[in-house]
């Protein structure tokens, strides 16, 4: 079985998040899915199917070491990349068939972009306290202006809004109490943010942690970007809409990465797109037979 791996969120090698693609020819079990994700280590491992379900539209399957996924970001930009530089050269639009339904892609300006399902919001956060201890932060480091809740483009994500750069930089996360957090309320990645950025051109910053088994942090996270991107959008974090601006993660990694927001506000409610480049690694046949 063919195989390439390509790092995503970033125009350079040994940067961004790196992700497994395979071209997978059918015949696979679930169980089979999944013990290659493992195998293969990374945060995300997809599987594309090379027969188009229409002209343009490709079914993709996203494992975790732990799980299959009904969405994340950065394996469907790099699975888009992956068909248009190996199975349909050139291609410049995708439809990506997912578990949480079709995700059109497009190319723009060497960059890939999804539209992301509209967000979903839970309830604010009321003890905020709580919050800031997740991240080894006091209550005082969350921005006292906005609020902490859930948002979610098809991954749900806590989103924590902080005041400045020095907080995100000193997030730790007590993995016992998230634990027992996400028992408590159900799923969903840690995911603070502020204005402000290492990076000069970059308008915020985030950090993003998860509980998937040996990886507690993500260096580049599309489906929390499109969370976050919802967010702004609610609240009027960047003084309303239209914005396009640009994102840092995974500086604190050592693997930077950047994400482009696009959100705004119509008659038909919050709009999301979030892009960013992918850059091939290596490519190789995966054998098959014990």
């Amino acid at each position: 079985m063919r195989f390439h791996y390509l790092d995503v969120f970033t125009d350079r090698r040994y940067a961004g998040n790196p992700l497994a693609v395979f071209i997978d020819e059918g015949g696979l079990s679930d169980h089979e899915h999944q013990s290659i994700a493992r195998e293969v280590g990374f945060s995300e491992t997809t599987f594309i199917d090379p027969t188009p379900e229409a002209p343009g539209r490709y079914r993709v399957r996203i494992f975790s070491p732990d799980r299959e996924l009904p969405f994340a970001g950065h394996p469907t930009l790099g699975s888009a990349d992956a068909i248009a530089r190996f199975l349909v050269p050139g291609v410049d639009r995708l439809v990506l068939s997912l578990g949480v339904g079709p995700i059109p892609v497009v190319r723009e300006s060497g960059k890939w972009f999804m539209d992301q399902n509209p967000p979903t919001f839970g309830p604010p956060v009321a003890n905020r306290a709580r919050v800031a201890s997740l991240l080894g932060l006091d209550d005082g480091d969350l921005d006292p202006a906005l609020p902490v809740h859930t948002s979610s483009t098809g991954l749900p994500s806590l989103v924590i809004p902080l005041r400045h750069r020095e907080a995100l930089d000193r997030c730790r996360v007590d993995h016992r109490a998230y634990a027992e957090w996400l028992k408590e309320f159900g799923l969903a990645n840690l995911a603070p943010f502020c204005r402000g950025s290492v990076d000069q051109s970059c308008t915020l910053s985030t950090r993003v942690f998860v509980d998937d088994t040996g990886f507690y942090e993500d260096p580049a996270t599309g489906s929390a970007a499109g969370n976050l991107t919802g967010y702004l959008v609610e609240h009027e974090v960047l003084g309303g809409t239209p914005f396009d601006v640009l994102l840092s993660q995974g500086d604190q990694m050592g693997r930077p990465s950047r994400l482009q927001l696009q959100g705004r506000r119509d008659s038909g409610g919050i709009r999301i797109r979030v892009g960013g480049a992918a850059v091939p690694m290596c490519s190789g046949d995966w054998p098959l037979s014990p």
